[in-house]
């Protein structure tokens, strides 16, 4: 998956403090959980070509520092050209990470149950 769309990190000094890992749709069935969220991406993105952030994480001592946010602005100053979008889920009882990926420029476009697990399915339009 790096090879195709290159992951993040970010360090302070030699310590990984965060890091992104994005999905391209050509890996939608390599992770078989992840395929209705790819299914569902596809039917309410209308056709738009995008990109999908498979994990997130900052480090508890360094969050609130704008690590989140910085990697994100990454991937899209790098991606916007190739991908309209980056679309994600988190799991709706997540409050913090739903509040950090509406901060960054997320929204909600659908709520979705997968195995007993409530998912809101979010997007970020990179053409603004």
């Amino acid at each position: 998956m790096n090879e195709a769309s290159a992951h993040i990190i970010a360090k302070k000094e030699n310590i990984v403090v965060g890091y992104a890992l994005v999905m391209l749709k050509s890996f939608r069935n390599e992770i078989p959980i992840l395929t209705p969220m790819f299914s569902t991406a596809d039917e309410v993105l209308n056709n738009k070509n995008y990109v999908v952030m498979g994990q997130i994480c900052i480090a508890k001592d360094y969050r609130r520092m704008g690590v989140f946010k910085n990697l994100y602005k990454h991937y899209k100053d790098e991606l916007k050209n190739e991908y309209d979008c980056c679309f994600t889920e988190v799991a709706s009882n997540n409050i913090r990470s739903l509040e950090a990926h509406k901060s960054v420029g997320f929204n909600i476009i659908k709520t979705q149950i997968t195995n007993n697990i409530s998912w809101e399915l979010m997007a970020w339009d990179w053409s603004q």
